[in-house]
């Protein structure tokens, strides 16, 4: 391959790259008005279904502590008193289906 064909092979991958980059950032801020972590809300929607924390944890191959934490964070970011009031708040806003 000659030097010029791998600028110009360099060129489009880094474009690509911009795009797909651009696009998953515009998704994120689109579905993400409270601010919560792509993980955070997976967890805040399995616990809609009624999961508890140990079953979140299995299903995210994740500990029950870091799903605990995730929960806690949604509080905070959601302004929520508890588990109940952040999913009511979650489904509200549209975060969660």
């Amino acid at each position: 391959m000659r030097r010029t064909e791998q600028v110009n092979n360099q060129s489009i991958i880094n474009a690509t790259k911009k795009s797909v980059e651009s696009k998953r950032s515009r998704n994120f801020v689109i579905n993400n008005r409270a601010g919560l972590t792509l993980r955070e809300r997976k967890v805040i929607e399995y616990a809609a279904h009624g999961m508890d924390n140990k079953e979140i944890a299995r299903k995210l191959y994740i500990s029950s502590h870091t799903v605990k934490a995730h929960i806690a964070a949604t509080l905070r970011k959601l302004s929520a008193a508890n588990r109940t009031q952040a999913v009511y708040k979650a489904v509200k806003e549209h975060i969660i289906e």
